[in-house]
């Protein structure tokens, strides 16, 4: 029965297959228009319908490819790539993924409607809609379910899982910045050859008080030497100096921060604002002491001279 129902099949699908010429096209319900492209494999209604000359193209799925005169494309889902008209090297894979690009090169779109540009190239966008309205950028990565939905630009990069403005992972390939808004667990070493940077713009701040009683809650903080224990974390095994979280926030829970999981982290370039606090109280304590041992001194040298 099975080998039955697959003659029938053959019998019913073999009438539209179209052969340009032999080993160079296989066309399927499609790419009727083909003049001297070789090479090209075309699969499903209307796919590839205008292609007359270009050559190495793969389009799979009702009306993708439809408009193409390019070479080295592979577009497969329903209207994949279907505007697509001078493009080369593009890969798309989705229903309507890159369907409104039309001379734009190197781009690969994997997900439902995702690359829906028009002129861009080199792009990368993987998720359903990844990079849906950005119509002429190029060299941007895009890569979750709506990633970079808004953005307009090019050399962008966006890990998400939605259309947000702020995603987990933001960067910028011009000028190599990167942002992420949440913490980085890192349980190694991290070497950095520039500056690291904390936002501390004025105009970001309210409530600006200075800190009180510095140098006794310095004296209440207890630096030690340890080690990790490496069955908790992927932690080094070296000795490291430090604080404990736990008796820091019994001094400055300012610089403390508690994951869901319980576990304590410390802020350590915080801990300079208070040390900053502490060194000029310090320094007040030891500019008044040294002014009394100067009158001190100075009424000493006053009575040598009289009993002289």
């Amino acid at each position: 029965m099975k080998s039955l129902a697959l003659f029938v099949s053959l019998l019913i699908f073999l009438p539209f297959v179209y052969c340009q010429s032999p080993n160079t096209n296989t066309n399927l319900g499609s790419g009727t228009s083909n003049t001297t492209g070789i090479n090209n494999t075309f699969i499903g209604n209307e796919s590839g319908s205008s292609n007359t000359t270009g050559a190495s193209n793969t389009f799979v799925g009702s009306q993708s490819g439809a408009a193409n005169t390019a070479y080295v494309n592979t577009f497969v889902g329903y209207r994949s790539g279907e505007s697509n008209t001078t493009g080369t090297a593009n890969s798309y894979l989705g229903n309507i993924s890159g369907s409104n690009n039309t001379t734009g090169g190197y781009n690969t779109f994997i997900g439902n409607a995702s690359g829906l540009n028009t002129i861009g190239s080199n792009n990368t966008f993987v998720g359903a809609s990844s990079g849906e309205n950005n119509l002429t950028g190029s060299g941007n990565v895009f890569i979750g379910n709506r990633a970079g939905f808004n953005e307009t630009g090019s050399s962008k990069l966006y890990i998400a899982n939605s259309d947000t403005s702020s995603p987990i992972i933001k960067g910028d390939f011009v000028s190599g910045d990167l942002a992420m808004p949440g913490s980085v667990l890192i349980g190694g070493n991290v070497l950095v050859g520039g500056t690291i940077k904390q936002s501390s713009d004025q105009r970001f701040k309210k409530n600006i008080e200075p800190i009180s009683d510095a140098l006794l809650k310095v004296m209440k903080l207890e630096g030690v030497t340890y080690e990790l224990k490496s069955d908790k974390k992927n932690f080094p095994s070296r000795k490291l100096i430090g604080v404990i979280a736990q008796e820091v926030e019994k001094v400055v829970p300012e610089v403390v921060f508690t994951d869901d999981n319980g576990y304590k982290s410390i802020s350590y370039g915080n801990l300079v604002a208070i040390s900053i606090e502490a060194i000029k109280t310090q320094q007040t304590r030891i500019e008044l002491l040294e002014e009394k041992l100067n009158k001190i001194e100075t009424l000493m040298a006053e009575r040598e001279a009289q009993e002289e």
